[in-house]
This record gives C-alpha cells, structure tokens and sequence, in this order.
C-alpha cells in the first residue's frame, strides 16, 4: 500500500519534463488513486511501469491519450484492454516480457491511426503473429531477435523464445 501512495504521490509531481518514472515499485496493480493522478496531470508524456508486478492494466488505462510512450515491459501482463485503442498519441508502447500469448490486436489498431511507430513484444510467449495485418501502415514490430515493419511482409511465422 506504501507503494501506491508513493506512485500517486510521483505522478503529481511530474513537471514540465513529461517523464513520470514508476519503474521498480513492485506494483501488482495501478490503484484508482494513481490512475486518477496519472489522468489530471497532462503534462506527463512518457509513463515507464516497467519491471513491476503488473498481471491487468486497468481499462480506463485510454483515458491516458496524450501519453506518447508507454513502456510496461518485465511485467507479467496477460492481456490488452481494448479501452488503449483511445490513446491516441502514443507512438512507442514497450510490452517486452510479459505474458501475452496472442497478438494484441487492440494494440496494433493503434498502428492505423498513424501515431504508434513502435511496438516491442520481445520475451511473451506469443503462439502467432499474422504480419498482414499490419498492411499499409508503417509500424516496427520487435520481437525475438527480429525487427519488422509493415511494409514488406506477407508471411505467418510461428514465435518461440
């Protein structure tokens, strides 16, 4: 519980720099208080959740859509909630080692909007990646020791880590 007053208390003090830092916290999960805090401070443009103990993010995580990166790797995240497909201004969104085992598809919706640039999925143990579905739209795909975009791939490919 001290550690969510301590991230709550982070987040209100975010200034002109736009960093919010809540990495390392042991966070299980992003309290009402913190997303509350992380929601009134607009200043904030890159939020790093990484290498907590995050198992869900919360669904009003898309009310966040002036974040322009978002990193949330070394977690243990299963799942996407559909409500980040509102985060409009994110460009770069870091899910590396988690527990994802299917492609977030809600994520890469993001990615035809022309903001999300980047998405790393290294370290999940995802099953498959259908690289169609990117089409048209320019987005760099990390995962294993690869690095794809959207332009120039027509194929299924199996993930192993």
């Amino acid at each position: 519980m001290d550690n969510l007053r301590e991230a709550a208390s982070i987040v209100r003090s975010v200034d002109i720099e736009g960093f919010c830092d809540l990495c390392n916290m042991d966070l299980e999960l992003i309290s009402p208080d913190v997303m509350e805090a992380l929601k009134t401070n607009k200043l904030i443009k890159k939020l790093d959740l990484s290498s907590n103990k995050l198992k869900e993010l919360p669904s009003d995580i898309g009310a966040l859509n002036w974040l322009v990166e978002l990193d949330l790797s070394n977690n243990e995240i299963g799942k996407i909630p559909e409500e980040m497909n509102d985060m409009k201004s994110l460009e770069v969104l870091n899910l590396s080692n988690n527990k994802l085992t299917s492609f977030p598809w809600k994520v890469l919706r993001l990615g035809r909007t022309g903001t999300l640039k980047s998405l790393d999925l290294r370290g999940n143990p995802l099953y498959r990646i259908y690289h169609t579905a990117f089409g048209r739209f320019f987005l760099r795909l990390f995962y294993g020791d690869i690095v794809k975009t959207g332009y120039d791939v027509e194929e299924t490919t199996k993930c192993s880590d």
